[in-house]
């Protein structure tokens, strides 16, 4: 098959651009019964047969193209078939090339958009760098900030824990003292009551 892309130097041959008629395509694989496709059950066949029917447009336009060039290819004995002796072939091999010779304001318009296309692309490019590069600084700002508040939970954290061990501390400082008033009334009241008992 002849089919290559335009944009590399190379030709390229559109499929669409000029089919044989329906007298001349039936002439290859004429034992392709396009009826008995679409009714057909068994599923492989079907596409095979499918297969059989797009291949016949192929081989027409290949071989239009491929006999226009000469050279070995074109002294192949698959062209001395019939077929492409006819004065019907002729005729499309020649309207065939006549097509191909003239751009299709498709081709025209594809090829004048490439460069406006990578432009495009090379865009969304830059831009998508742009928003790659702003994710990449949110998420480093994002764990700065995860390690500043886990920093700052810590100190906290360690706050409030002498807090509780002073608080803890004078607590049982209040407890001792507490204690030793207790021991010095108890004290007091027995002197008193001493001498009490001496004045009597």
């Amino acid at each position: 098959m002849r089919d290559r892309d335009v944009f590399h130097g190379r030709e390229e041959l559109r499929r669409k651009l000029r089919r044989g008629e329906c007298k001349e395509v039936k002439q290859v694989y004429t034992d392709t019964d396009m009826q008995s496709v679409l009714s057909n059950e068994a599923i492989s066949r079907k596409r095979h047969l499918s297969l059989l029917a797009y291949l016949r447009k192929v081989i027409l336009q290949d071989a239009a193209v491929i006999l226009s060039e000469g050279g070995a290819a074109a002294s192949h004995p698959v062209f001395d078939h019939p077929i492409f002796k006819t004065p019907a072939f002729q005729d499309f091999q020649q309207a065939l090339l006549e097509s191909m010779r003239d751009p299709s304001p498709h081709t025209d318009s594809l090829a004048s958009a490439t460069h406006i296309i990578q432009l495009e692309f090379d865009r969304v490019g830059a831009r998508l760098g742009v928003q790659d590069a702003a994710i990449r600084g949110l998420q480093q700002s994002q764990q700065a900030g995860a390690q500043s508040l886990h920093a700052g939970i810590n100190v906290l954290a360690a706050i409030l824990q002498a807090q509780n061990d002073r608080t803890a501390s004078e607590l049982k400082d209040l407890k001792r003292c507490i204690g030793n008033n207790g021991k010095l009334a108890g004290n007091k009241r027995q002197c008193l009551n001493k001498n009490a008992v001496d004045l009597s």
